[in-house]
Parts: structure tokens; C-alpha cells; sequence
């Protein structure tokens, strides 16, 4: 939605799928870099480091000003 394509995104899912696994994500310019920094953390190819926790996710700068109750 940030971009008008997914991350990693490549007709050829073979392709796609190669990349997700072995390439280094690269984020346009235009991106904030708190979203940046959002996606990072979301899109960590180490589970082990990969945030997961909702409560943690929810206390990124990007989302201040967010209401979540309102938002449900």
C-alpha cells in the first residue's frame, strides 16, 4: 500500500521466492523512515529477532496517534 507493490515483488514467483530468502530488502526514498524502520523490524528474515509481540508493534512511533479502540 506504501509502495503500489509488494516487498520482494517479481512476476516470476520462483524469482520472487529466491529473493525473499537471499536478498536484502531495498526501501524507496519517499518511504518516512519510521515506516522504514516499522517494516524492518516486521519483515526480519530471523524469526528469532522478527518482532511478534502486537502490544510492541503497536508502540512504534509510525503508529502514534493510532486509536486502536476505535479503530476495532
Amino acid at each position: 500500500m506504501l509502495t503500489g507493490l509488494p516487498p520482494y515483488f517479481n512476476k516470476d514467483n520462483n524469482l520472487m521466492y529466491r529473493s525473499i530468502i537471499k536478498d536484502k530488502l531495498k526501501y524507496p526514498e519517499f518511504l518516512n523512515p519510521q515506516i522504514v524502520d516499522l517494516l524492518k523490524i516486521l519483515l526480519e528474515k530471523d524469526a528469532e529477532k522478527r518482532i511478534e509481540n502486537v502490544k510492541d508493534i503497536k508502540k512504534h512511533p509510525w503508529l502514534n496517534g493510532v486509536n486502536w479502540t476505535l479503530l476495532l
